[in-house]
């Protein structure tokens, strides 16, 4: 198949992970069915921790991609381990499962 340049193969998200952008992440899973992003502020890293809120009681695995999900129009980031991506990269939800460490305070 013929392709232009700016366009993408499929299956090339993964293998061109860490080079995209933000933006570019968000595009490729959703469309232009998003209002606003949220980015995270620390570059990523397989060293970071899984975000997710199903490893507050235990010892958090090591993060295993950057996910994006989109909550109401908005995306956020998140990173996850491999089988918390499966159950929430890409996915429209109605709450960010953020662990403890990460959801904000009420004040």
């Amino acid at each position: 198949t013929e392709t232009h340049k700016g366009w993408f193969e499929p299956n090339t998200f993964e293998v061109l992970g860490d080079e995209w952008t933000s933006e570019q992440r968000a595009q490729y899973v959703f469309g232009n069915n998003y209002n606003a992003l949220v980015r995270l502020r620390d570059k990523w890293s397989d060293s970071n921790p899984c975000m997710c809120a199903a490893h507050d009681d235990e010892e958090r695995p090591k993060a295993a991609m950057r996910a994006v999900m989109n909550l109401h129009g908005t995306i956020c980031e998140i990173d996850l381990c491999e089988a918390c991506a499966e159950r929430h990269h890409g996915r429209r939800i109605d709450g960010v499962p953020y662990g403890a460490p990460w959801r904000r305070k009420a004040s």
